[in-house]
């Protein structure tokens, strides 16, 4: 079985050079792979795999007295660097944060002008740009029934953040179950989730309204009780990835469907393995879209070229005996190389490739457990790579540039 990556992706970068040259260098020192083509993908990560190393500088955001700062996600956007989470407090005092940079060590806070009772307290959990045009997604657990109560935010002229009105059946009410990440394309964005019809998005054009599909024949169709988990356009179209059901209720399937204008939607057949397969982050790099997910008792990737889905290399272990689920925590490229953060139940943990097929784990700044106060994210432009970090005391930011990859 092949290790080599596929054309569509360039591999003329020197970052990608030096992480393939490591690569191919442990793939020689591993088994080769004799089996059938209905065996489990190959891992790629040869056990006991050099870390890579990382140039991290630490930065600092700035601070508010008598709150804590909690980071979610950040993004490249046009020509600057985004975060965004929230500023914790008394809990009628927590309030929606986001910061801005040009060059990742001197950070701005970013001004709110919320309208709305749930806006004006949102933590925000997830940030795309088109076009230099920011769209957040935030929420805050309350009302009658405590569930999450999401709003979108966008960037005025002025450059202040407004929450947009929205009703709540648009993002919560009696079929809700979950709304996820937004991400960006040509044509808009949009936020991939669920809800009690299955699989669901909420599209837009405009940052000023996002519509809700759901109950789409595309996307709830088929069987085993699917479920969506994150979203990526290659330019064309929208991909959405997941999972669903598989032949015993303890498997999952992975899934992906796709849309040219995110209203009608076609299921794609991905390949599974004999093991527990479930696809959460997805990402555009070069021609393909490569998705990140859980395969087996690890991590695997897989490839859409061509049209065509086909299982990429595996990596990483899952801990058994973990107090939390496993899984994908963000996933960033620059349109190369790819980094991912995984979370094996117990710990954060960073990874990267410089094909979506072939991995190697990276050094952090940082020993994070993985547990519900703590979050980890990693974001790229061309030239370099912000990690942002929840330890649940506080939260601490670093960027670098894009790392060597090569030098273990």
């Amino acid at each position: 079985m092949s290790r080599t990556a596929p054309a569509a992706i360039d591999r003329r970068s020197p970052r990608a050079r030096g992480l393939w040259a490591v690569l191919v260098g442990l793939a020689i020192a591993s088994t080769a792979c004799t089996g059938s083509p209905d065996d489990p993908p190959p891992r790629t990560d040869a056990p006991g795999a050099p870390m890579v190393g990382v140039a991290w500088e630490e930065v600092r955001l700035p601070t508010v007295p008598g709150h804590r700062i909690a980071v979610r996600d950040a993004t490249w956007c046009g020509d600057r660097w985004l975060v965004v989470g929230g500023v914790l407090g008394p809990p009628a005092d927590s309030r929606p944060g986001a910061w801005v940079s040009s060059d990742g060590r001197r950070w701005e806070a970013i001004r709110f002008r919320t309208s709305t009772y749930w806006g004006a307290r949102a933590v925000l959990s997830s940030v795309a740009c088109r076009g230099g045009v920011p769209v957040a997604v935030g929420a805050m657990s309350g009302g009658a029934h405590g569930n999450p109560r999401v709003a979108t935010f966008r960037e005025t002229r002025q450059g202040a953040w407004v929450d947009v009105p929205a009703p709540v059946e648009r993002y919560g009410g009696p079929s809700a179950v979950n709304v996820g990440d937004v991400a960006a394309g040509p044509r808009g964005w949009l936020i991939s989730g669920n809800r009690r019809t299955g699989p669901a998005v909420w599209t837009a054009r405009s940052p000023r309204r996002f519509h809700l599909v759901e109950g789409e024949p595309g996307l709830v169709g088929g069987e085993g009780a699917p479920l969506a988990h994150g979203a990526v356009s290659d330019g064309s179209r929208w991909t959405v990835v997941g999972g669903r059901t598989g032949p015993e209720v303890s498997d999952r399937v992975p899934v992906a469907w796709s849309s040219a204008d995110g209203r009608r939607w076609r299921r794609e057949e991905v390949p599974d393995t004999p093991g527990y397969d479930d696809l959460h982050r997805a990402a555009r790099v070069g021609d393909a879209v490569v998705a990140i997910g859980l395969r087996g008792s690890g991590f695997g990737s897989w490839l859409r070229e061509d049209g065509d889905w086909r299982a990429g290399g595996g990596f990483g272990t899952t801990e058994t005996e973990a107090r939390r689920a496993p899984g994908v925590a963000s996933l960033t490229t620059d349109g190369t190389a790819m980094l991912t953060v995984v979370s094996d139940g117990a710990r954060f943990h960073l990874w990267g490739s410089p094909d979506g097929v072939a991995w190697a784990p990276i050094e952090l700044p940082l020993d994070l457990e993985a547990t519900a106060e703590q979050a980890l994210a990693v974001a790229s432009s061309r030239s370099g790579v912000l990690l942002v970090a929840d330890t649940g005391d506080g939260s601490r930011v670093w960027q670098a540039p894009w790392p060597g990859l090569g030098t273990p």
